[in-house]
């Protein structure tokens, strides 16, 4: 089959990217044609400029100028992410600008959150199987909406109707499953992140080695600025002897030199994932991607983001890995058995890509019946 990806494959974001070439290969191993849909919205590209005019009209007088501020002094930074990005799309993403298809996949990541326009929230319809594409079946896979911002009878009723547009629907996160048996009296299956369809050895396939520093480190992979997990890190890396490579979810105005990689493509970042010694992270797909490698990880919890990551723990038994104000002290973490981390894992893998292999299945069948 002529099979279509819609996701968020142009985000400068690590965890979008590898989400994506996850599902792809996995897909393409299943012997079908596989393209990204080049769906690319103006409010998604707004996020990514060194400059946009559309975000300086939004922004508040008195912030006006600390954005301008930020926007001259990352500028040579941004460029050089966004070449990096491009990079990498170019390099393992397989792009069309091409609307027709026999059934397209929608996911995974945050495709059904709401988005910024205009200076209000609301959902995406293009996401959530309207006609923007032609095709015989929708699929969605892994679907997340990151925090269920559900306010009003308005978005159930957009939520419930859309719905409806998909042959199939699997979820990642078991918040999200559980609103949906509660408000639409609708189970739906929870099913792993694409980065987990793949294996390790196949992960291994991209990584660059080159880019491993030669001395032991620590990966510091931050969304958020928590001056304590800062000075936590500081700390273990001392008693470690380990040095610190530290990247972010965006490009700080300050912090240069060696230890800052903020300009790295998706496939240098799963490279020092693969390379680190331990992995310290506030980001889901920091998390994801140190579980393929069986890296010893901490996550860094905030509550308003910690959902997705919290799911996966969970089915994983390794809610232990949650560093917050009330659980500061690594030395008493105790160490991550693979083993045992693996048994439960390669289950869900199995289950994941199987459910993902029927729906693919049903959906050949009936078009060569049609046909």
């Amino acid at each position: 089959m002529k099979i279509g990806i819609l996701t968020f494959h142009r985000s400068q974001n690590y965890g979008a990217l590898l989400q994506a070439y996850g599902l792809q290969t996995f897909v393409e191993s299943l012997g079908h044609q596989v393209y990204m849909v080049d769906y690319w919205p103006t409010y998604h590209r707004d996020m990514y400029k060194p400059f946009s005019w559309r975000i300086f009209c939004l922004t508040r007088w008195k912030s006006k100028p600390k954005y301008v501020l930020n926007s001259i002094g990352t500028y040579l930074r941004l460029k050089k992410r966004q070449r990096n990005t491009l990079f990498f799309i170019d390099s393992f993403l397989h792009l069309s600008k091409n609307r027709e298809y026999d059934t397209v996949l929608y996911g995974s990541d945050q495709i059904w959150r709401k988005y910024f326009k205009n200076n209000w929230g609301d959902f995406n319809p293009v996401y959530w199987g309207n006609d923007y594409v032609k095709c015989s079946h929708k699929i969605a896979y892994a679907a997340s909406m990151g925090e269920i911002n559900v306010k009003s009878s308005k978005d159930e009723t957009f939520i419930k109707k859309h719905l409806s547009n998909f042959d199939a629907v699997s979820i990642r996160e078991q918040d999200l499953i559980d609103y949906f048996r509660e408000t639409f009296q609708i189970r739906y299956q929870l099913v792993c992140d694409p980065v987990f369809l793949i294996n390790k050895e196949q992960w291994k396939a991209i990584v660059n080695t080159s880019k491993h520093p030669q001395e032991k480190y620590i990966l510091y992979y931050r969304l958020q600025n928590l001056k304590t997990i800062d000075s936590i890190v500081e700390e273990f890396a001392r008693k470690t002897n380990c040095k610190v490579i530290e990247t972010r979810g965006y490009v700080p105005l300050l912090h240069y030199g060696k230890r800052y990689q903020f300009t790295i493509s998706a496939q240098e970042f799963a490279s020092l994932v693969h390379g680190a010694e331990y992995v310290i992270t506030s980001a889901f797909h920091g998390v994801a991607m140190s579980i393929v490698f069986e890296k010893q990880f901490y996550y860094t919890s905030e509550k308003k983001q910690s959902n997705r990551v919290q799911s996966l723990l969970n089915i994983l038994d390794l809610e232990y890995r949650i560093i917050n104000k009330s659980n500061l002290d690594i030395d008493t973490i105790p160490a991550i058995d693979y083993t045992k981390v693996n048994r439960k894992l390669y289950q869900w893998e199995d289950q994941s890509r199987q459910w993902l292999t029927n729906q693919l299945e049903k959906c050949e069948y009936e078009n060569h019946i049609k046909c």
